[in-house]
């Protein structure tokens, strides 16, 4: 079984949701309607919190790592296979090792908006900023510590001071 619990704040179970679903649940996050969107192994899925049911398979793609509603509105998802710009089709965005401004990594562990509106996206190879027009900047983690060590980016939290911390 899998599925999700919520947990009062002295750590006792307030509710569960669970489901004979082998779909291991990898990330959470709220979408705009307050549903929240489940990242599996098998995709993304939308769970209903007032009705406590899976409402829709929302796409298949390899782990969902995480999802969130960009400036526009737009469903993106961070996959072990880049990103997903889920629009009437699902647009596909990956690295071109081709193109240096191209999107960072093909592993998306993490994504935040800034206060401008920027999207922030960790991945296995660096940090991509993309912009509101879509652009693309680019840090690797190296060239950020200038260590030369290290490129993967797992987490990330914008603080009251408008300061990105990357973990």
């Amino acid at each position: 079984r899998a599925g999700v619990l919520h947990l009062n704040p002295d750590g006792t179970v307030a509710e569960q949701m669970l489901w004979d679903n082998p779909a291991d649940v990898v990330s959470l996050s709220v979408d705009t309607s307050g549903d929240i969107l489940m990242g599996t192994v098998f995709g993304l899925v939308g769970l209903d919190r007032h009705l406590k049911k899976m409402t829709r398979n929302l796409l298949f793609a390899p782990v969902v790592k995480c999802a969130m509603r960009d400036p526009r509105g737009v469903l993106l998802m961070g996959c072990d296979g880049g990103l997903y710009e889920c629009l009437d089709l699902p647009e596909h965005i990956r690295h071109d090792a081709r193109d240096p401004r191209s999107f960072a990594g093909n592993v998306v562990w993490c994504m935040m908006k800034d206060h401008a509106g920027n999207l922030w996206i960790g991945s296995d190879n660096g940090l991509s900023v993309m912009t509101y027009d879509q652009s693309f900047a680019i840090y690797s983690l190296a060239s950020i510590t200038e260590s030369g060590q290290g490129n993967q980016i797992y987490c990330m939290h914008m603080d009251s001071k408008d300061r990105l911390w990357i973990g």
